[in-house]
């Protein structure tokens, strides 16, 4: 399967200074420092769940994410939120239609748990549209434990906008970063299921087998397929801009491993030159640390991991 990312590159001006958004279900970009994460402003097909942009913005403490859509009707459906706070294999929601594992809410969707990033959401943001009442009537933030989910309804602060002849037109949420582990980055994505069992019928970023046709009848195929959300945002959060932007780090070879000055938590992948990959590992320096890894003396690929960098390195 063909994996397609979109990636957001988050600086400080950004992401951080900008005025905080207010929850009211009206997203003023200009005035709140909503930051774009994804659009596709071509219309879904489906008049009461097709999704037109998906925003962030990030305080010190918290997470805001909004979507604006493109209703034009009313109907009874989930709009589902996706984030992954620690891009590891096989660690988070997955999915599998083999065993009818699927998620928190039980719709057929399916993450891609492939490199380079393992999208596998640990966390996923679910609000029911209800038709008659022209409203969110259902929130839960749900967490995966490996084996299941845990479901929250206290800790998102939302609010939305729309009626009963648009449907659903913009939602924006709040959740505190403690609340989502405290991470350093997070992958993101967002789609509009149907009832039980359902699954996307738009996503974003668009995903590539959620096939936008546009046909209200629900026993239509778009819905109840199994979709693979294989597309996302990537984010750098505050915490983990604060790591980059102190990373000034000197690496200096010593025997059978090296030396690391700086401040900051430094992450290392080493290769041989051939690309093979011997170890890798993580720690916090304050100063200087020396790593002993035992290596006998040659010449290595050492990558930063956080920062991309790869140099060369000669072990003594």
């Amino acid at each position: 399967m063909r994996l397609v990312k979109c990636l957001v590159v988050v600086g400080i001006a950004g992401g951080l200074l900008s005025a905080t958004p207010t929850i009211d279900g009206t997203i003023n970009p200009a005035s709140e420092g909503w930051q774009v994460a994804s659009y596709n402003p071509n219309a879904s097909g489906y008049a009461g769940a097709d999704l037109d942009t998906l925003y962030y913005y990030m305080s010190s403490d918290s997470l805001y994410l909004a979507i604006k859509t493109q209703n034009s009707a009313s109907w009874d459906v989930a709009y589902g939120f996706g984030i992954d706070v620690n891009q590891e294999q096989d660690n988070g929601y997955v999915g599998n239609a083999s065993t009818g594992t699927w998620d928190a809410w039980g719709r057929h969707l399916i993450f891609p748990n492939a490199s380079p990033d393992y999208y596998a959401p640990d966390y996923e943001v679910y609000f029911w549209w209800e038709d008659d009442n022209d409203a969110i009537t259902s929130v839960n933030l749900c967490t995966w434990t490996g084996s299941g989910w845990n479901f929250n309804s206290t800790d998102v602060t939302y609010a939305t906008s729309g009626d009963g002849n648009t449907g659903l037109i913009s939602l924006e949420f709040r959740i505190s970063w403690s609340m989502l582990g405290s991470p350093e980055r997070i992958l993101v994505s967002t789609w509009i299921a149907g009832g039980d069992n359902s699954s996307a019928v738009d996503a974003l970023p668009q995903a590539v087998s959620v096939t936008r046709v546009g046909d209200s009848d629900p026993t239509v195929t778009e819905w109840t397929d199994v979709d693979t959300l294989d597309q996302y945002v990537s984010i750098t959060t505050p915490l983990g801009i604060s790591e980059v932007s102190i990373r000034n780090f000197d690496i200096l070879p010593a025997v059978g491993g090296f030396v690391i000055k700086g401040e900051g938590v430094f992450d290392y992948v080493i290769y041989t030159v051939d690309g093979r990959e011997i170890t890798r590992g993580s720690v916090r320096v304050s100063g200087e640390k020396k790593i002993s890894l035992g290596l006998t003396p040659g010449l290595y690929i050492f990558k930063e991991k956080r920062g991309g960098h790869l140099r060369f390195i000669v072990i003594r």
